[in-house]
This record gives structure tokens, sequence and C-alpha cells, in this order.
């Protein structure tokens, strides 16, 4: 990528955008509560001097050690046969006004716990029960629910798929404690923000 336009960039959606901060690649709101709320810009694989721009959130008490952009959405110019692109000032300049736009809209909609569980995208299906759904009942303190939802998630895993194997120990341990602790899955949510934290290096 070129480095004067990308700095340009940076510097304007700092000033449209002041109450985020910059981790890199990595554009979030502060202060960091249980829900990282952010734009996360990451280059083409075809072209060095293109990248996406990645609106998303991500509950933080639900484990996990990366950024996950499951929750948002990918903002894309309103000519559709470009890309972004750091060698385009007019381009640029559009990112950054839908950024500070339809962004903002999207993730001011998603600041809490209750709004997580509003989301169109995490709820529950036949087939499949989001973590980020039964967590952030958890979290809400409706922890019956949750532990419904975490044993009904668990039953559709693969134990023979190595990482769902993992995540249905974690999610029954949880669905346990829902049911017999409900302050030591206090406890346990709020380890997972933590490692989270500090792994990324969030403040």
């Amino acid at each position: 990528m070129k480095i004067t336009p990308l700095k340009l960039f940076f510097a304007d959606l700092k000033v449209r955008c002041p109450e985020l901060r910059q981790k890199k690649a990595l554009f979030y709101f502060t202060p960091v509560d249980r829900i990282l709320r952010g734009i996360y810009l990451d280059s083409s694989r075809w072209n060095g001097s293109e990248f996406n721009v990645n609106i998303f959130f991500q509950p933080l008490y639900v484990p996990s050690e990366n950024i996950n952009l499951t929750n948002g959405f990918r903002l894309m110019p309103y000519d559709k046969s470009k890309n972004w692109d750091v060698g385009d000032s007019i381009l640029l300049k559009e990112a950054v006004e839908r950024i500070a736009t339809e962004g903002l809209d999207f993730l001011n909609k998603y600041k809490c716990v209750e709004d997580v569980l509003m989301y169109p995208h995490i709820q529950p299906t036949p087939i499949s029960v989001p973590q980020d759904f039964s967590y952030s009942l958890a979290a809400s303190g409706r922890y019956l629910e949750a532990a419904n939802y975490l044993e009904c998630g668990a039953k559709l895993l693969d134990v023979t798929i190595e990482w769902q194997k993992a995540r249905k120990l974690v999610d029954l341990e949880l669905a346990s404690l829902c049911k017999n602790n409900h302050s030591l899955v206090d406890i346990r949510l709020k380890s997972y923000e933590h490692v989270y934290k500090s792994g990324q290096q969030l403040s």
C-alpha cells in the first residue's frame, strides 16, 4: 500500500470520527466495554493498493482470540466496478464520508448486550445456535434461557471436528454454570473480555 495517501485517509477519518482509536488496520470506539465496535481495513489479495472496509461489532464475552468480522458488513464504493484504492483520492474521500455516516449509523445500534440480542443475523435456527446469541443471553442475566440455547447448540455440533468438539465442552460448562452458579457465569464472561482486550492490546 502507498503510505502517504493512507496516512491522509487515517487522519481524515479521525477528524470525522474523533472517538475512534487506531491500532494498525483496526479503528475502534473507545472506551471499549463489552462490545468491540469498529472498522477493519484489510488489503486486497489481488492488488496491493486496494483494500476492503469492514464495519463490525464483536461481543468480547464470547471466547475468541481474533477479530471476528461476522457481525457487520463490507462497505463497497458506489461504483461497483471499483474497489477502495489508496491511490484514488476521490474514492478515499468517499470511504471516509460513508464510514462516518453509514458505518457509524450501523455501529451505534449495537452498543450494549441487549442491542446484540436484537441483531437479526445471530438469531438461532433449527441448524445453528450462534454463540453470540446464547452468550449474550448469559451476559444479560437471562441465565436459564442461555443454558437452554447453549445445550441446544451443543447438540448441533460435530464432535469429530476438533474445533466444534472444543466449543461444545466450553458451551456445556457455561450452561452448567448458568443453571447452578450465576456469579461464576459473570466471572467467566468477564475473563473472556479481559483475555481478548489484553491479547489485542485494546484500551
